[in-house]
């Protein structure tokens, strides 16, 4: 009884050592490992792409639409207004906004100025918002039936009071 004993402890030992608690043995499959690291990867693009938001990444959130019509007092085709949310702990001192501007058949009359750049010299404490308009007069050479919209709408440099400079010439965070 004591052979058997010992017998069955060196099978249990074996079988281990091969991977499988039951005693049978199973081969390990590259297949499953490369299954895991493809899910893993999966969860990690997810994580990027959808769970966490691009905007969240972005020092500001903005706002815009379009006014059309006259204001004698500020323009006379249109204006662009916009809000401006500073969403870092430190003061804007200045920041520049790019919009371009579409009508309903896709095409409208600037002066070959599509993206239209717009600067704002205001200083902006963190974490407030203020509201701007912008005239349309130097860009429209003539103001159609149809309403002008946003096409895209982003803030491409960001300068602080404490000499820092934010960036995004291509739109990366565009709202």
């Amino acid at each position: 009884m004591k052979n058997k004993l010992i017998i069955g402890a060196k099978s249990v030992t074996a079988a281990e050592k091969a991977g499988s608690k039951n005693g049978c043995r199973a081969k390990k499959s590259a297949g499953l490992y490369t299954s895991a690291k493809s899910k893993f990867a999966f969860a990690v693009l997810y994580l990027f792409c959808f769970a966490l938001p691009i905007h969240a990444l972005a020092p500001y959130r903005i706002k815009g639409e379009v006014s059309a019509g006259s204001d004698t007092a500020f323009y006379e085709y249109g204006c662009v207004a916009l809000t401006f949310y500073n969403a870092s702990k430190r003061t804007v001192r200045k920041f520049s906004v790019v919009v371009f501007l579409s009508g309903n058949d896709e095409i409208i009359s600037f002066s070959n100025e599509n993206p239209i750049v717009f600067e704002c010299d205001e200083n902006v404490a963190p974490r407030t918002a203020v509201r701007r308009e912008f005239g349309l007069d130097d860009y429209i050479s003539e103001m159609q039936d149809e309403a002008c919209q946003i096409d895209f709408l982003y803030v491409s440099k960001i300068e602080y009071d404490d000499g820092g400079v934010w960036e995004d010439p291509y739109g990366v965070h565009a709202m």
